[in-house]
């Protein structure tokens, strides 16, 4: 990726089109993704499902590296769940999941310049004075990511993956600096 590592980091909105579908199709179905965010591989007719359901409450974004599109982030308000209790203290709290959805884009640093553009955008584009992840706890790298982006640890929860599987998860947040 060399010359790459200059390229600009930008999102535009996923489009309810076949194009995009196909595109987080691809993505879903690679190990590095649906280990973390799917936990299986999705049919076409799922992804569409899904992310025309997911357009009506949150805002999906595509995450693009130059001009090439090369993972999905999306954003939406926190609704009160078992973490209530421990989220009380926090005011105005959105969440977002993101993926690369590019193998050979992984491990390269561009989580640490994707994250902090996105924490612009939710605290540039919506009510949030706290951004809420929750990443599996075995998911070291992203959490490594997340702190070294300023999010802070505040526990470990006992929680469950789409296939209904008990699964740690961290929770970490950051608030809005004035």
């Amino acid at each position: 990726m060399g010359e790459e590592n200059r390229e600009e980091i930008g999102f535009r909105p996923l489009e309810d089109s076949r194009r995009d579908y196909l595109k987080l199709y691809d993505w879903c179905n690679q190990k590095e993704v649906y280990e973390w965010f799917e936990q299986r591989p999705l049919s076409y007719e799922e992804i569409v499902s899904k992310y025309r359901k997911k357009r009506k409450k949150q805002s999906l974004w595509i995450i693009q590296y130059g001009k090439k599109d090369i993972g999905l982030v999306q954003i939406y308000p926190y609704e009160k769940d078992e973490l209530a209790e421990v989220l009380s203290p926090y005011s105005s709290v959105y969440e977002y999941d993101l993926f690369i959805g590019i193998p050979s884009y992984l491990s390269k640093g561009l989580g640490k310049r994707i994250i902090p553009l996105i924490n612009q955008k939710v605290y540039d584009h919506y009510p949030a004075k706290t951004i809420l992840l929750r990443p599996f706890a075995r998911n070291k790298r992203a959490i490594r990511c997340y702190e070294h982006c300023q999010f802070q640890k505040i526990g470990e929860f006992p929680s469950f993956d789409t296939l209904g599987r008990e699964e740690n998860i961290v929770v970490l947040i950051q608030t809005k600096k004035d």
